[in-house]
């Protein structure tokens, strides 16, 4: 078993010293990404900054770290400040601005008729002044708390052992009326929402509910699903659920066993629109005893992801998920698009749409960070990219996450600091990196990524140090340029789309262009995908194209080039949205079942509630519009009395009807040769006859099953 936690190290000093850990969760810091005259890259620097002085110390964050000093915890600055007095029994690291505390107290309680004082832990927040509030009505047994609790804020909202406080110290009440507070938060809210279990069936199997921040319910996902002996879905009504007072889930001989059923019987947060919800389903089958034919049953548990709405996106098949909840963080979908799910014992990656992106082949696959993730295979850790390349392969005994470059690695011999290309990081020899790998009596083991600012102890007595690591420069994308042709008329150029492998550890680009023999100039900066479409073109001109890193010296010749001609003839002109004719300077990329989109260089998904992707039905390009057409600074518009949608921008107005062929042009009715449909509660529209009657010019890429969608936006 595998744990991950930011860590307190020492310094190698003549005396030994003890290194003590601190809080079990993976840790990372933005450290700096270019190296100075006077530094030397892919070598590791650390130095002290606050001596070793406090009895006990946490991690910095937001500029403050908790302290301990003649029993009690306060916060200091990097510069040793006392910034908020030493008088709590309990601190944690700041998290959106405020940070619990604690501080002990006595309360008499009456056990068995009889008084007893019992230590309680009296919990608040402060903020990064030190105001102090109370978590109003609220306190803990010390006897059954762990002071190694690390409670952090997330979207202004904090979890403490299942009870859920805002920055004003309220807390969350789930229910309305009546049923005010029978709605336990099991997690912390996100994008509006509380996971809840209905306390009224604490000992049922179901009772998931999700809640808005007033406390109604929003998702009800209570209930069950029957289904007969063929598979097929029944009507709980015409079930006989209750016979002589045997409950369902005890009841074996119950009438309602002669079938198979499903309930929710956990869920997570929601993230990017999804939310992870485990499935209990009995499967029953006909088995032959020795009194005749019985059922028998057999219970499983599947997880899959469902939308706001609470349908399913993704449906149950996996067995386990890896999640990130970390310093105020919490991911489903890494920044890569990919989750770490578990399926028939073996892990893998899949993106927002459930599409397998990385095998299922590995004992563990840990969540994506600087887009590599740890895998392991056969007792030996490595990484592989979003692309299921193992980029280092399975060499290690343990391994941690990486950040800026940087990550922990042990081969079971010595513990190092690696690069990303697995090889080991000089310039720390001052530090104890044994501190970073801790193995435990049950044989679990903990391995810590380094942060910038790290906690040393020497003597005892705990102080602060500063790691700093620039990473060598990384490997040069290999720029490829396409001149894309009018489907009409190949002597016209419609643009360059210029693509690239992504480099790891790079997360933005920039691209130069050069015109016949010039100089380099910028043509976009900051580019966070792997596509860009040059429409600032003009015909007959040849135009070399350099990438690099967002940043970087377009003079290094290291980086890659690559050169294109455009044809003889201009692209027609297209009309603005108030009627002026120019040249198209807006474009869209899509590719057909690709959820993620390239608009002017940014890359986007096409439905970021749904994860839908483009499709061909009947030789068309099929997609959610909305996203399209927003892109290009439209509006779309949904009336579900007339099944109608209409489409506004560049001047004109489009209505279509789902099922129907006819559709109208600012007014003017005419016939589109397939009708939009709904499809898993979205609705797909016909790309071409949308986008073009916007004053938008598409060209289909047979090669690559691509659209390119150009527009005159205008000055």
């Amino acid at each position: 078993m595998k744990k991950e936690l930011a860590v307190i190290i020492m310094q190698r000093k003549p005396r030994k010293t003890i290194a003590t850990l601190l809080a079990l969760a993976l840790c990372f810091a933005l450290l700096p990404a270019v190296a100075s005259a006077e530094t030397e890259r892919g070598v590791a620097r650390f130095e002290e900054f606050i001596a070793p002085q406090y009895e006990d110390a946490g991690l910095f964050s937001e500029g403050l770290a908790p302290v301990k000093k003649d029993g009690k915890w306060g916060y200091i600055d990097l510069e040793n400040n006392t910034v908020i007095p030493f008088e709590y029994d309990y601190a944690s690291f700041f998290s959106e601005g405020f940070a619990v505390v604690g501080k002990l107290g006595v309360r008499t309680e009456r056990w068995w008729g009889e008084e007893e004082d019992v230590e309680v832990m009296y919990l608040g927040r402060v903020n990064l002044s030190g105001d102090y509030v109370a978590f109003k009505e609220f306190f803990l047994y010390t006897e059954w708390w762990s002071n190694a609790q690390m409670y952090h804020y997330y979207g202004g909202w904090v979890n403490v052992d299942g009870t859920v406080f805002d920055t004003k110290g309220d807390m969350f009440v789930g229910g309305k009326g009546d049923n005010e507070g029978r709605y336990y938060a099991m997690y912390a809210p996100t994008e509006g929402l509380v996971a809840t279990w209905d306390r009224d069936r604490m000992e049922k199997v179901d009772g998931i509910c999700y809640l808005d921040m007033d406390g109604n319910i929003v998702l009800d996902l209570i209930g069950t699903r029957y289904f007969d002996a063929d598979g097929r879905e029944v009507d709980s009504e015409s079930i006989n659920q209750d016979t002589n007072g045997w409950d369902l889930w005890d009841s074996r001989w119950h009438e309602v066993q002669s079938y198979s059923y499903a309930c929710i019987s956990n869920g997570m947060p929601f993230n990017q629109g999804l939310a992870p919800v485990w499935e209990y389903r009995r499967e029953l089958s006909p088995v032959e005893r020795s009194w005749g034919w019985t059922w028998d049953g057999v219970d499983s548990y599947k997880l899959g992801f469902i939308d706001i709405s609470g349908n399913w996106v993704i449906e149950p098949q996996f067995d386990n998920i890896m999640v990130v909840n970390l310093y105020g963080r919490y991911q489903v979908f890494a920044d890569n698009g990919l989750a770490s799910v578990e399926k028939d014992g073996k892990y893998g990656a899949i993106d927002k749409t459930g599409r397998t992106v990385i095998p299922f082949k590995y004992n563990k696959l840990w969540s994506f960070f600087e887009e590599l993730a740890v895998f392991e295979q056969n007792g030996l850790s490595g990484y592989v990219d979003s692309s299921g390349n193992e980029v280092i392969p399975a060499k290690f005994v343990s391994a941690s996450g990486f950040s800026n470059g940087m990550a922990v690695a042990s081969d079971g011999v010595n513990v190092m600091l690696i690069d990303r290309n697995g090889d080991p990081i000089p310039g720390v020899d001052m530090l104890n990196l044994d501190a970073y790998y801790q193995v435990f009596e049950d044989g679990s083991v903990i391995t810590a990524t380094p942060t910038e600012h790290v906690t040393i102890v020497t003597d005892g007595k705990y102080g602060f140090g500063k790691l700093s690591y620039d990473p060598l420069l990384p490997g040069v994308p290999k720029l490829v340029a396409d001149a894309i042709t009018d489907e009409t008329n190949p002597n016209i150029t419609v643009g360059v789309k210029l693509s690239w492998d992504r480099v790891p550890g790079v997360e933005r680009y920039d691209i130069y262009r050069a015109r016949q023999g010039g100089g380099y100039e910028l043509l976009a900066g900051g580019i966070n995908g792997n596509t860009y479409v040059d429409l600032d073109i003009e015909p007959g001109v040849t135009y070399t194209y350099k990438i690099c890193p967002a940043g970087g010296n377009p003079d290094d010749t290291t980086f890659s080039e690559t050169t294109v001609t455009t044809g003889p003839e201009s692209a027609p002109l297209l009309p603005d949205e108030d009627g002026n004719m120019g040249p198209a300077n807006g474009y869209i990329l899509m590719q057909i079942n690709n959820p993620m989109m390239d608009v002017n260089g940014e890359t986007v998904e096409v439905d970021p509630v749904m994860g839908t992707a483009p499709m061909l039905y009947r030789e068309r390009t099929m997609l959610p519009i909305r996203a399209v057409v927003e892109a290009m600074g439209g509006t779309v518009g949904w009336d579900p009395d007339e099944s109608k949608v209409t489409l506004e921008g560049n001047g004109n107005a489009v209505v279509m009807w789902i099922g129907n062929m006819n559709y109208t042009v600012n007014g003017t009715s005419t016939e589109m040769d397939i009708a939009p449909f709904i499809d898993n509660w979205r609705t797909f529209l016909p790309l071409r006859f949308a986008a073009e009657n916007l004053n938008c010019r598409v060209t289909w890429i047979n090669a690559t099953r691509e659209i390119l969608i150009v527009w005159n936006a205008g000055k």
